[in-house]
């Protein structure tokens, strides 16, 4: 504040009218956002949790898919059925061949 001779009056350790204001203003800003980051970490958290639900739930969905679907293993026996198929039906080509008198 003011006085009547325009020194500028000063409260509380000697900080000014302004001064204060300015202060309080500044803590105001402080406590919202420490107020907006602790809202933010919360819902983060919430998110996180969430995600990690639906992510073991997906988990296990697929890993009971996996035990329907065409594996590692179905696929050599399928190759080794193949090759024998393949295997015989050669051989009776040749035999029919034989028969026949002709040659490849």
């Amino acid at each position: 504040m003011e006085t009547t001779d325009g020194v500028v009056e000063t409260v509380n350790n000697g900080k000014t009218a302004l001064e204060r204001h300015l202060q309080s203003v500044a803590i105001v800003v402080v406590l919202g956002a420490l107020g907006w980051t602790a809202t933010t970490l919360l819902d983060l958290r919430d998110r996180a949790s969430r995600t990690e639900v639906l992510l073991s739930t997906l988990t296990a969905q697929f890993s009971a898919q996996q035990s329907d679907k065409y594996t590692a293993g179905d696929h050599r026996r399928y190759e080794l059925e193949t090759d024998r198929r393949f295997g015989e039906i050669t051989r009776r080509i040749d035999n029919v061949e034989r028969r026949l008198g002709v040659s490849r």
